[in-house]
């Protein structure tokens, strides 16, 4: 085996050659009699016979343009001896990326798929479909939970109706009763044999439904590969349903989601907007100036803009809420809908829209996955019952900047609370920042908490300076119905450091920071506000987080201690995980800016990874925290310095 050195000097090697190749036997060829002395007649170090433009007079009109066409012609050709190396590593990128993909088996990932999950029957016991086999292996004998989380998590998004929903579950053997029951009974007994699907042929009108399972059993493969050494995976302890296996092999992740100001779910009247002639132009500010954006297109209110981009998923919509999808429109724009139908409208536009609910429910989608594992239901129900499932192995983290701020806005100040209220029984947090500037309502709360830690001395905190500035971590009380301080920790400057605008800290950075200290996880993600995610691929994220730090095992010829969760052995800093970009879906641009993205986060990243150059980590990448919390944060904060986060935490990674 190479070492990793002797690979990336013999893949930069082989560029070079090519490059010299190229100069060799197909540039300087095509400069072959590009000369002074043959094109212009000039000669300066002896005489000859040539006759040209230059051999009697060097300073006239014709002779000075061919000599300096000569020279940009050479200039040109100096250049492109430069400029050749990128074009040769490009196109060994496209080829060798494309090669490791093939060697990985990620080709494909999103074309036609026939999912086989027959069980072996009593009768032919070596008849047993192939994604049958791959589910028991890596999820075990309990696999049909998690098949069952994925259709669930596609039709309450409304990506499916129930027809296809109901194809999808009479696959694996199950009901379309299953899906609304509370507790569904996913015994042998109750199972029916499970057959063959056609993806493509299933889920004809849903692409975004058949696009999230193809890739999702096509990816399954790769975790049956060793990608380490003493990493075999077991099915008896490692499949996350089987009778074996425990809670304390998932690693503790904390996601992160830093917001200033966006739009965290559109407002009713936002989505009624758009219709009138006016709200297509630019919309006045606090000045008075047309500088705000426009309200609309001006011939549609954005809902039916919306619905007109995602047609067949708006009928999905109408039939979970057993209405006519025309009347539903109508009713809502009329004010008529109920508050559970406006609810529901807001949040269907929100999941397909830029917003920061999209990247909420995205990562609480990992908790709830979690959740559903029956080792982490008797974990808890044993162990921790005051806590929430799966409180000490994932939370989400929204740390927004202005919440309860002028600089805010009480619609968003609402969204937020809204999802807290909502997911209250799943780890989800809000960290916000507590300043001279914060609303009543956010001293309030800081002064609710102070009174319970310290009685009778809050209001001296406050009102003689001595908490200036702090990072608060809320949570949503059942008790009070309210949001609710639960860990304040002070600081002595503001959020943003700095004496200027121009040299402030970057705020996405350090808003970052201020949520990474309430963050319990060994490892962290960083979000995005516009991000989404997919069920189906949260179940595979503990596997993932196995490549930071593997599971004991005892039982090898290797001592324990070589294996106990020691921080010092850690494998890594940072693990890639690639984007999808959902905005491919909303025109020609976006297309074209997803398919770069794909292209970069595939083909291009593997080859970099290769060369062992790889230094674009972000968003929405793995970091181990105990590094990035003694490193001054996930990334640099420095806007004069560091123009990149994603970029510059590779290379703080590297350099350190």
């Amino acid at each position: 085996n190479w070492s990793k050195e002797g690979r990336v000097a013999v893949m930069w090697i082989f560029m070079l050659i090519c490059c010299v190749c190229f100069e060799a036997y197909i540039l300087l060829p095509a400069t072959a009699g590009l000369n002074w002395k043959r094109s212009c007649g000039l000669e300066l170090l002896s005489s000859s016979n040539t006759t040209g433009v230059c051999t009697n007079d060097v300073l006239n009109s014709t002779c000075m343009p061919c000599l300096l066409s000569i020279v940009c012609v050479w200039l040109l050709v100096f250049i492109c001896m430069f400029l050749d190396v990128y074009f040769v590593f490009y196109i060994c990128t496209a080829i060798v990326g494309f090669g490791m993909g093939i060697h990985r088996e990620l080709n494909n990932m999103k074309f036609k798929l026939t999912v086989d999950l027959r069980p072996p029957s009593s009768t032919f016991e070596t008849e047993i479909g192939r994604h049958y086999e791959l589910f028991m292996h890596l999820f075990g004998g309990g696999w049909r939970r998690v098949w069952l989380s994925i259709v669930k998590d596609l039709y309450q998004e409304s990506l499916m109706g129930k027809r296809e929903a109901k194809g999808l579950l009479e696959a694996a053997g199950l009901q379309l009763g299953d899906l609304i029951a509370n507790d569904p009974v996913l015994d042998e007994p109750h199972i029916t044999r499970g057959g063959e699907l056609d993806v493509a042929a299933q889920l004809g009108n849903c692409k975004v439904a058949a696009e999230r399972i193809t890739f999702f059993f096509r990816s399954l493969t790769s975790f049956k590969r060793k990608r380490h050494e003493g990493d075999d995976f077991r099915p008896t302890v490692d499949a996350m349903t089987a009778e074996q296996f425990h809670v304390g092999s998932i690693t503790p992740l904390t996601m992160i989601i830093p917001v200033y100001n966006e739009t965290v779910v559109p407002t009713a009247g936002f989505l009624k907007d758009g219709g009138r002639l006016s709200d297509a132009r630019n919309q006045r500010d606090n000045l008075g100036e047309r500088m705000a954006p426009p309200r609309g297109d001006g011939a549609n209110t954005n809902l039916a803009f919306l619905i007109s981009q995602f047609q067949q998923e708006w009928v999905f919509m109408a039939e979970r809420q057993g209405s006519n999808p025309s009347d539903l429109y109508k009713s809502f724009i009329a004010g008529h809908a109920s508050p559970e139908q406006e609810q529901s409208i807001r949040m269907w536009a929100a999941l397909r829209t830029q917003s920061v609910a999209k990247t909420v429910l995205g990562a609480l989608k990992y908790p709830a996955a979690l959740a559903a594992l029956p080792a982490m239901q008797q974990h808890y129900s044993r162990y921790h019952a005051s806590k929430r499932v799966p409180e000490m192995h994932a939370e989400v983290l929204l740390a927004h900047q202005t919440f309860g701020s002028s600089q805010g806005s009480d619609e968003n100040d609402v969204a937020v609370r809204m999802l807290l209220k909502e997911h209250s029984h799943l780890p989800f947090y809000l960290v916000i920042d507590f300043r001279p500037e914060s609303g009543l309502q956010v001293r309030q709360m800081v002064q609710r908490f102070l009174n319970h830690k310290f009685p009778g001395k809050a209001s001296a905190f406050l009102d003689t300076g001595m908490l200036k500035y702090a990072r608060c971590k809320c949570f949503w009380d059942p008790a009070t119905d309210d949001v609710q301080i639960m860990e304040l920790l002070p600081r002595i400057f503001q959020l943003r450091v700095g004496s200027e605008d121009a040299f402030l800290a970057q705020g996405k950075a350090s808003n970052q920071l201020n949520a990474l200290l309430f963050a319990s996880g060994h490892c962290v993600q960083a979000l995005d506000s516009n991000m989404g995610a997919f069920i189906g691929e949260c179940f595979k994220v503990p596997y993932i987080l196995r490549d930071f730090l593997p599971p004991p095992r005892h039982e090898t010829e290797q001592s324990e201690s070589q294996h106990s969760n020691c921080r010092s052995r850690v494998r890594c800093r940072f693990i890639g995980f690639r984007e999808f970009i959902f905005t491919g879906r909303h025109g020609t641009v976006g297309k074209h800016h997803a398919g770069a993205e794909w292209t970069f986060g595939t083909i291009y990243q593997r080859f970099l990874s290769a060369l062992a150059i790889r230094m674009h980590y972000g968003h929405p990448d793995f970091l181990d925290a105990f590094w990035a919390r003694n490193r001054g944060g996930m990334s640099k904060c420095s806007p004069m310095v560091n123009l990149s986060e994603d970029i510059f935490a590779g290379y703080n990674v590297t350099m350190r």
